[in-house]
């Protein structure tokens, strides 16, 4: 590799890493102040009447739960060619992991719409029935479909496959931070009318709030849960379509790595504006669950495409 390459390979994690943390320490310093600047809530509102703001909170979440289905078809498909009994029989067990990312995908689309509009009369064995019949549909069209796709074009998606996996672990990077942190959203806020309560992200830990009991009692329940952002998390895993240049050689032109970052990095930032300007989360909250999600998949990049084309 010449020295020109490697300064350009460099610079495809320097400039990122720059970006991210140049959004973090701007957070860190003014969270309170941009949300105040950006937020479009009523006064005592817990959430926006922002019609993109609920579209952004209702269905970009979507994404994590479509790139794990996909994933898992793929492995499934790999396995079942595979002249191991083990593997066929393991098989599966993916087909099972597809049906439960469409089914939990269904149920947290229609628990925030709910959530959001107050809109739910269905009885739970009823929603249950429409997570199960939604999961079932998804996943006998996406069998038929897969095993259609030919061998060495799924040994390719194989290598996607696996960064998407390995990407979703990082998530529960995200679910942990948000149980040991305990930040209050600024839509929280919001609805008790006291900004007083702010915290900034790297306070651990709510205790020390003002009638913390209370508050936890009169808001809903995810209102301390702002940092990280679960849904940049979400909206960034976009980002491993950018694997699909390494993969296949067609794509593999200055053109269309330009379109696909571009097209990514476009779609991620409207999503992590969009939180900010719904209350949901502040301008640290949303870097820091992006950037959990673009250290996934660049280090999934790393093992399984890039390392392996190295040896």
């Amino acid at each position: 590799m010449t020295i020109k390459n490697k300064i350009i390979s460099a610079l495809k994690y320097v400039i990122p890493l720059i970006v991210y943390v140049t959004l973090i320490l701007i957070g860190t310093a003014r969270d309170l102040e941009i949300s105040k600047a950006l937020v479009k809530i009523n006064p005592g509102a817990y959430y926006s009447n922002s019609f993109m703001c609920n579209i952004v909170e209702i269905f970009f979440q979507v994404i994590k739960f479509f790139f794990g289905f996909i994933a898992s078809l793929v492995i499934y498909r790999k396995l079942s060619i595979s002249n191991n009994k083990v593997d066929k029989g393991f098989s599966y067990a993916f087909v099972f992991l597809a049906f439960a990312f469409m089914g939990v995908c269904a149920q947290q689309v229609l628990s925030d719409y709910s959530e959001i509009y107050g809109s739910n009369q269905v009885s739970t064995i009823a929603n249950l029935a429409i997570y199960g019949l939604f999961g079932l549909f998804c996943t006998v069209l996406g069998v038929y479909f897969i095993n259609k796709v030919k061998i060495d074009t799924n040994e390719k998606l194989y290598k996607i496959a696996l960064v998407t996996f390995l990407t979703i672990t990082f998530f529960t990077l995200i679910f942990l931070v948000k149980k040991v942190s305990g930040r209050i959203r600024f839509r929280a806020m919001n609805e008790v009318g006291d900004f007083n309560l702010f915290m900034p992200w790297f306070q651990l830990g709510n205790k020390g709030l003002p009638d913390i009991e209370h508050l936890k009692e009169v808001l809903p329940k995810d209102g301390f849960k702002s940092f990280p952002s679960g849904h940049a998390f979400d909206v960034t895993m976009i980002f491993i379509l950018t694997s699909i240049p390494y993969v296949f050689n067609k794509f593999n032109t200055l053109k269309w790595k330009i379109i696909i970052y571009t097209g990514c990095t476009l779609l991620t930032t409207f999503v992590m504006i969009f939180r900010i300007i719904a209350g949901a989360h502040f301008l640290s909250d949303v870097a820091f669950g992006s950037l959990c999600a673009y250290t996934g998949i660049e280090l999934g990049k790393y093992l399984f495409i890039f390392r392996k084309k190295e040896a």
